[in-house]
Formats: C-alpha cells, sequence, structure tokens
C-alpha cells in the first residue's frame, strides 16, 4: 500500500516539474478541445493521493490496537471474551469468511451470563479494538432480532441461590434515591452517545410528524437501561432541533443502536 502512495505522489511530483519546464503553457488553454486541465489532474491526484493515505493510516491504527489488544489478552478478561464471541461468529479465522462461516448459537449464549457478569461494555470496547466493528452490530447480523434479544437477556441473567439474611423475618432493603434507568447486572453507560447502528432505523412515533433516523445518526446522550413492555431497552435524551425545545426522553431496541 506505501508503494501505492510513493507512486501517486512521485506522479504528481514529476507532473509539476514538468509544467515547471513547459511555462504552464498545459493550463493556459490554447482555446482548443475540452479535456481536463493540468491543474484539475493535480487535483485528481492529490484527492487520491490523500484518500489512500487516510486508508492506510487508519489500517495502520486498527492493527495497532488489535496488537495492543492482544498483548493484554492472558490478564484481560474482556479481551478473552470478546475473542471467544468472535471464534463463535468466525470458526474458519479468516476475517474474510465471517458471513459465511455459521454461527455458534449455543456458544454464544453460554457466553452471555459470563460477559454479564464481566462487564458488557468492557467487552464492546476489546471487540472493537480487535475487529473494528461494533459488536452489537455483528451480534444482530449472526443472531436476528429475537434471539440477540435472548442474548441480552441471558447477559443480565443473575446468579441463583440464597442471599442469606436474618430468621427474624423478610428483610425489607433500604433504597436511597433509587436509579430509575438502572437495570441490575447491567453496566452504567449515562452520558455515552447513542447512536444508529448501519443498516438500521429508529423512529420517534409519539410526536408529529414523526421522526425518523438513519445509520450513523446520533440521538442523545444515554440515560441508562429499562425494562419496557418486557424487553431490555436503551434510555436516551433527545434534543429536538429549535430555540425553546426542551430535551426528551427515549427508548430503543439495543439491537438498532451503538455506544460510543
Amino acid at each position: 500500500m506505501w508503494n501505492i502512495i510513493f507512486i501517486i505522489l512521485g506522479f504528481f511530483l514529476t507532473r509539476k516539474d514538468k509544467k515547471k519546464g513547459n511555462g504552464d503553457d498545459a493550463d493556459s488553454g490554447g482555446g482548443g478541445g475540452g479535456g481536463i486541465s493540468s491543474s484539475t489532474w493535480d487535483k485528481i491526484v492529490l484527492g487520491v493521493f490523500f484518500a489512500v493515505l487516510y486508508v492506510v493510516l487508519k489500517k495502520s491504527s486498527d492493527a495497532s490496537k488489535r496488537e495492543q489488544a492482544l498483548q493484554d489478552a492472558p490478564s484481560n478478561p474482556y479481551v478473552q471474551q470478546a475473542i471467544a464471541v468472535r471464534q463463535a461468529c468466525n470458526s474458519s479465522g479468516n476475517d474474510w469468511m465471517i458471513n459465511y462461516d455459521g454461527t455458534d448459537e449455543d456458544a454464544l449464549f453460554a457466553l452471555a451470563p459470563q460477559i454479564g457478569k464481566s462487564g458488557w461494555s468492557g467487552v464492546q470496547e476489546a471487540y472493537q479494538q480487535l475487529y473494528a466493528e461494533p459488536l452489537t452490530e455483528r451480534l444482530t447480523k449472526e443472531l436476528g432480532n429475537a434471539d440477540f434479544q435472548k442474548f441480552l437477556l441471558l447477559l443480565n441473567a443473575q446468579s441463583g441461590g440464597s442471599s442469606g439474611g436474618s430468621s427474624g423475618g423478610p428483610l425489607t432493603p433500604t433504597v436511597l434515591n433509587p436509579d430509575p434507568y438502572q437495570v441490575p447486572g447491567r453496566p452504567s453507560i449515562t452520558g455515552k452517545i447513542v447512536k444508529v447502528l448501519r443498516g438500521k432505523t429508529v423512529y420517534h412515533t409519539n410526536v408529529n410528524p414523526k421522526r425518523v433516523f438513519a445509520g450513523g445518526t446520533s440521538l442523545g446522550a444515554a440515560k441508562g437501561w429499562k425494562i419496557y413492555n418486557g424487553k431490555l431497552v436503551v434510555v436516551y435524551e433527545y434534543s429536538p432541533p429549535g430555540l425553546f425545545s426542551t430535551p426528551e426522553i427515549h427508548y430503543a431496541d439495543p439491537y438498532t443502536v451503538y455506544l460510543v
């Protein structure tokens, strides 16, 4: 890839030298045909150069993050679980085969409670570092919406057994300032930006006219989690455009959004 960059840069510099030697005759026009001018070619070459440079630098950055995450794997449970999720989705180990390998749903469902116990957000970040894609997006592709909801419920599963207590009767726990947007076992997401996943759409149907948000759109800051109509949802605060508008609270299905 670096060879391509040097070839493009060399081509551009060669053209600049020729232009100087020719007194920029090519740019003076000559009144003839409607071909592309020399200055336009220069802009095209520079545009391609910077586009290729961006791709190279991004790949290099992703590779560096992945290498760092792999080095941390022996002592980092988030990385270990992110790798285990990937193996359940990509049994061949070849990234380009991930959409053809098939999915080990049983392995993913078995991993869900472990991930919930260690920290969902940590595993998401580790997966993003390793594979440069959102974990929720990958799991939605692999499981579909219904089974992804099942995965999220397993993620929230609590270990059974007695919690102990006094023999003098039932315990009455005292809860100070309960957080309405916290679900037991779910990690804190307060303040993170909620964005719509690529290929998904989020609607606000309780307003007129109805709002429609396409993939990649920022919806607002997360407030937390909530069980709504038997489903786990992400709660976020949306600020409508307008000088005198007030913030609104909305819910989103976890398989339609991701957090940054």
